[in-house]
């Protein structure tokens, strides 16, 4: 028998902890659409030499 279980990372990490804190000060929206951008711009995604 095979189980899955679903976790989510918001249910580890405490509020109390650091990360919790920066998260909610910092979006990181800003950096995912520019990396979004490089990755559509390279032709070369996922290979390595």
């Amino acid at each position: 028998m095979q189980q899955v279980e679903m976790v989510s990372l918001e249910d580890l990490i405490p509020e109390n902890h650091n990360y919790s804190k920066f998260a909610k000060l910092w979006s990181f929206d800003y950096v995912e659409r520019q990396l979004k951008k490089l990755e559509k711009d390279n032709p070369f995604k996922g290979q390595v030499y």
